[in-house]
């Protein structure tokens, strides 16, 4: 809703109209959210016309980013960029996810990263390498199940790779899959 109302300015209207029909902390949380993803300045204009309710709530989101950074740190920021591509339809959003597949870096997997805590032997480098596995496992995952029911998303996905986009191999081979994966029909029952 944010890339939304970021979009569509003359929309600012209604997203106030919706504001002030809030009764719930949660719903005003939620509403909060949006107006601070369109970015400070706009939120600025809209604060005078939100309840004191709502003001606070917008207040306690002042430290949340309004852009998904240049290094995804976690899996909430993949779906920023899933947040991008359903609103606007761009292939930029796709490119980064596709990016995340080929994570430079050491990993750990869950086990891996178990086991070394049972042992005693988690290093302050540990956090890094199992988030970078998950990071590129919610990606994969994300990716393969879009691309079997998104047309665009398999477009995108053929076009990088018939134009060589995807420099990583091991990226292109999931890329491979994927698509492969998506133009299987699922059987029934599954």
């Amino acid at each position: 809703l944010g890339l939304l109302f970021r979009m569509n300015p003359q929309l600012h209207g209604e997203l106030l109209r919706i504001a002030a029909g809030q009764q719930t902390e949660e719903n005003r949380r939620a509403v909060a959210a949006v107006i601070h993803f369109l970015g400070k300045e706009t939120a600025e204009k809209l604060r005078p016309e939100l309840d004191a309710e709502t003001r606070r709530e917008l207040d306690g989101l002042a430290s949340l980013p309004l852009e998904v950074p240049e290094e995804i740190r976690n899996a909430g920021e993949l779906d920023q960029l899933w947040f991008a591509f359903f609103a606007t339809g761009n292939v930029e959003p796709i490119r980064r996810l596709v990016g995340e597949l080929g994570r430079s870096g050491e990993m750990l997997t869950p086990d891996e990263f178990k086991a070394k805590k049972e042992k005693g032997g988690i290093t302050p480098d540990d956090l890094p390498k199992l988030m970078n596995f998950l990071i590129c496992v919610a990606a994969n995952w994300s990716l393969s199940s879009n691309a079997k029911q998104h047309p665009l998303v398999r477009y995108y996905l053929e076009a990088m790779l018939a134009r060589g986009e995807i420099k990583h191999p091991r990226s292109a081979a999931l890329v491979e899959k994927m698509l492969r994966d998506a133009s299987t029909p699922e059987r029934s029952g599954k």
